[in-house]
């Protein structure tokens, strides 16, 4: 399309000032598809644009100059359309390439750099929930919501030190859950809080990052945690459902290990005396489990 009249030259030029001020936070509306189309964008849909507006506005003020020929405008664009469709992509189908850190920077999702572990424990963590059934291409088809799963690994990563005692305000949320990949079966029982906080105990818990790194062995907790509560509603005497028994193996993810049956029996009889308020942290298990056990041997 030829530009050949004054006002044609002047809403070129307000064009692109448009694009040129996305970046850096300057300011101003973003830029529509149209607009990148008038400066001679190719190859734009309007599901691409997310991706190209978040990358616009991450550029830096003093990295204008990479943008302000079409070919550098250009090479963005395709950049962050490419890295957009490959991580919808493979959280479609995990068979398809696996997204690197590069194609996260691309698509303008921000991931930690450095220290070097903890960067590839994120990226490596956020690849496996877009790798899970419950993480879909409508889960992460845009920068904010791949960012979102991103932060939401790096605060159970970090809340896995071994050690309790992270500040409420710092503890996960359910949607922490839901966004990493947990099967609603098990997220739609945290909006109890009882459930929600002993799973975050248990990751609170965990020995480091590497427990807690999978949507499976996220999920391996959530049930831990739901077999305790569960068994906590019942009355003292019900029969608890296969489904909800403690294994040994339950037990010592709790810190309770060494139980005998006998023990293990008189620990659920206790746990069914309890309200779930009442069994809701590891070290009221473990206090509950102690004194059960205690009393079982005096007999």
């Amino acid at each position: 399309e030829e530009v050949d009249t004054p006002a044609e030259v002047l809403a070129l030029a307000d064009t692109v000032a448009l694009v040129l001020d996305s970046p850096a936070a300057v300011g101003g509306s973003a830029p529509a598809r149209t607009d990148l189309e008038r400066l001679g964008v190719t190859g734009l849909s309007d599901k691409d644009m997310p991706a190209v507006l978040a990358k616009l506005q991450q550029l830096p003020a003093d990295k204008l100059a990479s943008i302000n020929t079409l070919p550098g405008l250009q090479s963005l664009v395709d950049k962050a359309v490419t890295a957009q469709d490959k991580i919808r992509d493979y959280a479609s189908d995990n068979t398809r390439p696996m997204p690197m850190a590069q194609d996260y920077a691309d698509m303008g999702v921000l991931l930690p750099t450095a220290p070097k572990a903890v960067a590839d424990s994120i990226l490596a963590a956020t690849n496996k929930a877009l790798a899970s059934g419950p993480v879909g291409a409508d889960q992460a088809g845009r920068p904010d919501l791949v960012q979102g799963i991103v932060n939401s690994y790096a605060k159970l990563l970090a809340l896995a030190d071994g050690s309790l005692g992270t500040a409420a305000a710092d503890l996960p949320v359910a949607q922490d859950y839901v966004r990493v990949g947990l099967d609603n079966t098990l997220t739609d029982k945290l909006a109890n809080p009882s459930n929600l906080l002993l799973l975050n105990q248990l990751v609170d818990g965990a020995a480091n990052p590497s427990a807690v790194d999978s949507p499976a062995s996220l999920s391996a907790l959530a049930s831990v945690a739901n077999k305790v509560l569960a068994i906590a509603a019942q009355q003292t005497g019900d029969v608890v459902s296969p489904a909800d028994a403690l294994s040994a193996a339950d037990f010592k993810v709790l810190g309770i290990n060494g139980l005998t049956p006998v023990e293990s029996n008189a620990v659920v009889a206790a746990l069914q005396s309890r309200t779930q308020p009442d069994v809701d942290t590891v070290a009221e298990l473990q206090s509950v489990a102690h004194a059960a056990r205690a009393a079982i041997n005096r007999i």
